[in-house]
């Protein structure tokens, strides 16, 4: 569909007759897709037909349309392109009351922007903040749109950063009018230093302002119209130069059912009008190009149309021209989407994490973690903060910043930031337990045990134990976390227990047996091992009770015990002590 060049060439005989300059087009701009909002039908949970409006896309003659927010029982409105073309900024009431939100422009990644709520009263009455008809800053940071809060009691045109979260939010009121001369409908210079705007006098006079992002210097462009004369829904042209906006000047009614589109230079002279019928038209504004006019037409069934942007004199204001206008959809709030030209300069922020922690970005964009490296804004100061985990400890920043407070880098560059957590080592204890007399030591020192038989080690410490029994007891081996009856060596990879068993010698003593008398005979023990005659003599653990028995050779006698035993019977010994038993046999 060649409606551009069509428009462009009907127009130029206007021009040429009328003796006017026309604006070139931006030769780096395309124009791209126009966004919209339209009424749709849904059938709610009860089956009950109902209506709501969702933002469409589509190319300038309606083809390839794209419903791309699709959310049944919300009303989203007010669509405005960023500057790229990449994002769309609507308004929206799918939180409650109406917030401005952004998203990519395939409807994906949306972002809430404004974050409000409302003021009950008594009895009640809810009365809700509002936010409505969003414009772009020439770089993407910040949006101003109409606000109505319930603390001002008007619309108001107020500034956002566009990635502030609902932790951060913080809004700036621009305009301040008072004796209720409200304020709406702003749209941002394409340098960036002041918005246009439409004021309420009062229920029959609006004018044109232009004021300061800060402000300052707010300034009637169209106070000399007239009363009854409303001036509405102002737009600036792509260089600059030029605003358009509708007024019900011509018709002077003071209604403002029959508005028409204009344009005047920035400084409010030069006035012409570019549509001449008897609709109502609203939300003008220019392609990126800056040679066609997009806007709407009716209120109820509204019409999407576009006419060639009348030439503007440099001074006689008043004169007046008409395009051919020409419809292309069906819809409302029209914005046309800018394709290539000189996209702002942007600057990728890295952030590296050592250690367990994580790294937030604000403006959101960085969650490291999962997400380490963000393009932001050429001039965008972004605030990171270092979070370490349950366990570990933030130890610092290297790179864009040092220090351990929060990281503020100004992203006039490539940049990389580094955040240090540092894990306090876990730590476990090893305990000794012995049974029997002796003493366990470790390598590294610790435990000594004795008297210190419990040390904690950080994990994974390789630590030995080392056995040494008393005098007269033997190590017999470990059981526990180590086996065998070596050097014992542990791993710390939790806490572990270890016990040394040791073994006592017992206590032996002699028993020796003689033999007295002029007789002869022999004595025995049981248990064995004296055998006397010739082995009289015997060591037995201590507590050993041995009987010893006198057994005399033919033709003697036993006559009886001495030492350890007496009488005549056997003898029963318990080795407490070295002891002698002595054995008497006579003969006649």
């Amino acid at each position: 569909m060649q409606l551009s060049k069509s428009l462009a060439v009907s127009f130029g005989v206007v021009v040429a007759a009328s003796g006017l300059t026309a604006m070139p087009a931006n030769a780096d701009i395309l124009n791209g897709r126009i966004a919209y909002e339209r009424y749709v039908d849904y059938t709610d949970p009860e089956g009950f037909p109902r209506s709501a409006s969702d933002i469409f896309t589509s190319e300038l003659d309606g083809t390839l349309e794209v419903n791309v927010t699709n959310t049944e029982a919300v009303g989203d409105i007010q669509a405005a392109w960023s500057p790229d073309g990449t994002r769309i900024a609507f308004s929206s009431n799918r939180d409650g009351n109406y917030d401005i939100f952004t998203m990519a422009a395939d409807g994906s990644d949306v972002r809430q922007v404004t974050f409000t709520f409302g003021i009950e009263y008594e009895g009640g009455y809810i009365d809700y903040d509002s936010s409505f008809e969003p414009t772009w800053s020439p770089d993407a940071t910040q949006i101003a749109f109409t606000g109505y809060r319930a603390g001002v009691g008007q619309p108001e045109v107020f500034i956002v950063l566009v990635d502030a979260t609902e932790a951060t939010y913080a809004e700036t009121r621009v305009t301040d009018g008072a004796d209720f001369m409200s304020s709406s409908h702003p749209d941002w210079s394409p340098d960036g230093t002041k918005l246009v705007y439409n004021q309420y006098w009062d229920s029959y006079t609006t004018d044109i302002w232009t004021i300061g992002v800060d402000g300052t210097g707010a300034t009637n462009l169209t106070s000399a119209a007239g009363t009854y004369v409303t001036d509405l829904d102002p737009s600036w042209s792509p260089d600059g130069t030029r605003i358009t906006w509708v007024s019900n000047r011509a018709a002077q009614d003071p209604l403002g059912v029959q508005t028409d589109v204009y344009v005047m230079q920035g400084d409010g002279s030069g006035v012409v009008q570019a549509t001449v019928d008897t609709e109502v038209e609203f939300d003008p504004e220019f392609s990126p190009d800056g040679l066609q006019i997009l806007y709407q037409r009716n209120y109820y069934n509204p019409e999407i149309w576009v006419i060639d942007a009348p030439a503007t004199p440099v001074a006689a204001a008043g004169a007046r021209t008409a395009g051919t206008p020409v419809q292309v959809g069906s819809g409302g709030g029209p914005s046309w989407q800018p394709l290539g030209g000189e996209p702002p300069a942007t600057a990728a922020l890295t952030v590296t994490k050592k250690g367990k922690g994580k790294v937030t970005s604000a403006p959101a964009g960085i969650n490291c973690g999962a997400d380490c490296t963000e393009t932001y804004t050429s001039g965008t100061s972004v605030t990171l903060t270092a979070t370490p985990n349950a366990g570990s400890t933030f130890t610092g920043w290297t790179g864009a910043c040092t220090g351990t407070g929060i990281c503020t880098v100004t992203m006039d560059a490539a940049k990389s930031a580094t955040a240090t957590f540092t894990t306090a080592a876990s730590s476990y204890a090893l305990t000794v337990t012995r049974a029997g007399k002796g003493k366990v030591t470790s390598a590294p020192a610790g435990i000594n045990c004795g008297t210190d038989c419990t040390e904690t080690y950080t994990s994974g410490t390789s630590v030995t134990l080392t056995a040494t029994p008393n005098a007269g007891s033997t190590f017999t081996g470990w059981s526990g976390a180590c086996t065998g009856t070596g050097t014992c060596v542990v791993t710390m990879s939790a806490a572990k227990s270890v016990t040394a068993t040791f073994t006592t010698a017992a206590s032996s003593y002699t028993l020796t047996a003689t033999k007295a008398g002029n007789g002869r005979g022999k004595v025995t023990s049981a248990p064995a091992g004296i055998n006397c005659g010739t082995d009289c003599t015997e060591t037995y653990t201590s507590g050993t009770t041995v009987t010893l028995t006198a057994t005399p050779a033919t033709g003697s006698t036993f006559t009886g015990w001495t030492g350890a035993c007496t009488g005549t019977g056997a003898c029963t010994v318990t080795m407490s002590a070295a002891k002698t038993a002595t054995a008497t046999f006579t003969k006649p």
